[in-house]
């Protein structure tokens, strides 16, 4: 007990105890039993063993599963914990500054996804997405790096993401070495402009689904007809996809509190892959941005 803070002690204080429970689970299990509590809805959404072991702590307790409600809950944000995860976006972002730095021609994506792992650890975080995809194989994503280096010409598309004090981050940007050619150019106004459309639109009330169709409708007028997506974007805290998700489907109103990752990528086999990928609050007016780093297309 006499390492705990002012506020750890007061929560003992508080329910009577004299020390620390062993574990989470018997800590939680004691409150609830000393509070007279009858029916309890438990997160069954995480670890299979916690669920158990909570559950057989509780005996004598009704316990309702209750993850869904937990995730719908948690989609809004304290704002301690809006800053954790502009923390959080912050270091995402100085490894994709990193990696901009050490970007030339000879480098490979192996090597670029080492750079960007190290800068999140050096920080504190764990890293959880370092994807780097060169060239076309841009376009594969949610695979290992490889030994694909860049030349010239190429674009080189990255996904980052860690996890640091306990709250996610994942973000992405696409550049390209040497100018851009026309249909790199024209394929990334799509992508920026479907973005924007999206974010135009967030404000607490509003429907997911219409953040969506305006975020397709933006890309296919702006020079992709054919572009699809499932979603446009997901919540995120303590997952990396929280609530809400930002489909055709979802009629449920955003709430003002609620961080959001907007995201509007273009993958074409051959071609290669275009992504762009921002964390925002949503406000009752609009949006706040907890990503910090340029939208447009990076020339290296």
């Amino acid at each position: 007990v006499g390492g705990l803070g002012r506020e750890e002690r007061a929560v003992i204080e508080a329910f009577g105890g004299d020390a620390p429970a062993q574990d989470a689970v018997h800590a939680v299990a004691t409150v609830l039993r000393d509070a007279g509590v009858r029916r309890a809805g438990v997160d069954d959404g995480g670890a299979a063993s916690l669920y158990r072991g909570l559950v057989e702590s509780l005996a004598g307790v009704d316990c309702v599963p209750a993850g869904e409600a937990w995730r719908r809950v948690r989609a809004v944000k304290e704002p301690e914990e809006i800053e954790r995860l502009r923390e959080a976006a912050g270091i995402v972002e100085a490894a994709m500054e990193a990696v901009w730095r050490h970007v030339r021609p000879g480098a490979s994506e192996a090597e670029l996804a080492r750079l960007a792992a190290d800068v999140m650890t050096n920080a504190g975080a764990r890293p959880t997405l370092w994807y780097v995809g060169v060239g076309a194989s841009s376009a594969l994503v949610d695979r290992l790096p490889t030994d694909r280096v860049v030349a010239r010409g190429d674009l080189v598309m990255v996904d980052f993401g860690c996890e640091h004090g306990g709250y996610y981050a994942d973000l992405a940007r696409t550049a390209v070495v040497g100018e851009p050619d026309p249909r790199i150019a024209g394929r990334y106004t799509a992508v920026r402009s479907a973005e924007a459309a999206a974010i135009a639109r967030i404000r607490a009330g509003r429907a997911a689904t219409d953040v969506f169709a305006h975020a397709i409708r933006a890309a296919r007028s702006a020079g992709i007809p054919h572009f699809d997506r499932r979603h446009v974007g997901h919540g995120i805290g303590l997952e990396p996809y929280d609530l809400p998700i930002l489909t055709d489907a979802s009629e449920d109103p955003l709430e003002a509190g609620t961080v959001l990752n907007v995201e509007t990528p273009y993958y074409e086999v051959g071609f290669g892959g275009l992504q762009l990928e921002d964390t925002l609050v949503v406000t009752e007016e609009g949006v706040e941005f907890l990503s910090s780093a340029p939208r447009d297309l990076r020339v290296l």
